[in-house]
């Protein structure tokens, strides 16, 4: 979970999520009210994230195979 860098408080679980899916780079800590930003290297993790999980919705989408096959392990 993030830290803010002023306050030293854990961001629980809901309230990353909540503020993860703003168009607005900085993320207001809701504890002491600062804003912060992700670091490059958070920023490349959640591209590889995302990106992992569009994969099988676009394979699916250009070559036409069912979705149990891209889904099972």
């Amino acid at each position: 979970m993030p830290t803010c860098e002023n306050c030293h408080n854990k961001w629980n679980w809901r309230q990353t999520i909540k503020k993860s899916f703003t168009l607005d780079p900085g993320m207001t800590c809701p504890y002491c009210g600062k804003t912060q930003y992700q670091t490059q290297k958070s920023r490349t993790k959640s591209a590889l994230l995302n990106a992992i999980i569009l994969l099988p919705l676009l394979i699916n989408i250009f070559f036409d195979i069912p979705g149990i096959i891209l889904l099972r392990p």
